[in-house]
């Protein structure tokens, strides 16, 4: 695979220069498929780990959320101890050479 970086100059009145790099990628474009569970419950106050599967492989994992509780520990998405609560988590893969990098799976955790 090979990059070709070509840079974009609008001319006038107002210069600007893009640089755009364009991935030769020929018939076979990676693009990141569905992470799954897009749902997962635990129990309140203990540890919570919920494997993520459909990761593509080289690929990394991250997870966010308004509580801050939540992580990623390799696929698994993580928490030490959180309350009672239903938690809104965006896990995010992102792979450098796929067509569709970052992709964000939101998964809904509830916690009882």
């Amino acid at each position: 695979m090979s990059d070709i970086s070509t840079t974009l100059s609008a001319m006038g009145g107002n210069q600007a220069a893009d640089e755009v790099t364009l991935a030769a990628m020929g018939s076979r474009a990676i693009r990141l498929g569905a992470l799954t569970p897009t749902t997962a419950a635990g129990t309140a106050d203990a540890a919570f780990s919920q494997a993520i599967s459909g990761k593509t492989a080289d690929s990394t994992l991250s997870a966010s959320d308004e509580s801050g509780l939540f992580s990623m520990s390799g696929t698994n998405l993580v928490a030490t101890a959180p309350p009672a609560a239903t938690y809104t988590v965006t896990v995010t893969e992102t792979l450098a050479r796929a067509a569709n990098s970052p992709r964000a799976t939101t998964v809904t955790v509830t916690i009882s």
